[in-house]
């Protein structure tokens, strides 16, 4: 992973699966979760939200982190469906 000061290291899958794992075991509102295999060049995990942050309908994190305990979590927050043909 490049972009903070430098490089921060390799991947650390290991703790990717216990993020994922923490995750699962106490969120309620997961309904899914994707974790890239671990010789991909840049494994990421993705956990997906069924309800989402104020009014939208649902989300999801993607997350990476690094054997240099860096880490990165992007939030991608759906927005609520609109109404067609209301008046």
């Amino acid at each position: 992973m490049t972009g903070l000061l430098g490089d921060t290291g390799p991947v650390d899958y290991d703790a990717l699966v216990v993020i994922r794992d923490i995750f699962l075991d106490t969120e309620p509102l997961v309904s899914d979760s994707h974790l890239d295999e671990r010789l991909d060049p840049r494994p990421e995990l993705q956990i997906t939200l069924e309800a989402g942050f104020n009014q939208s309908t649902g989300g999801r994190f993607d997350i990476v982190w690094t054997e240099a305990n860096c880490y990165h979590f992007h939030v991608l927050v759906y927005p609520e469906e609109a109404t067609v043909g209301t008046a």
